[in-house]
């Protein structure tokens, strides 16, 4: 009989946390992305102008996308990276 490989415990502990933490980075990564997604949509559709309701598609979807990028630099500043 055969036993395993001898198992280096502080090795296994290290690379577990090391994954644990990144999977903590992208799920607050995706929380904020979501966030402002979601803010963007909110703000431009509350901000739109009532006496000309007629705004193409076109205009609504630039606004979002202004405002998406807004929240994301100015508002949602804790993280490093930058998807849009």
């Amino acid at each position: 009989m055969q036993f395993p490989k001898k198992i280096d415990y502080q090795e296994t502990m290290d690379y577990k946390g090391t994954q644990i933490a990144k999977s903590q980075a992208n799920k607050e990564n995706s929380i904020k992305i979501a966030s402002c997604g979601r803010d963007a949509v909110l703000i431009a559709t509350t901000c739109k102008p009532r006496l000309f309701s007629k705004i193409s598609d076109e205009e609504m979807k630039e606004k979002i996308l202004a405002w998406r990028k807004w929240l994301w630099e100015k508002v949602y500043t804790d993280n490093i990276s930058k998807p849009f």
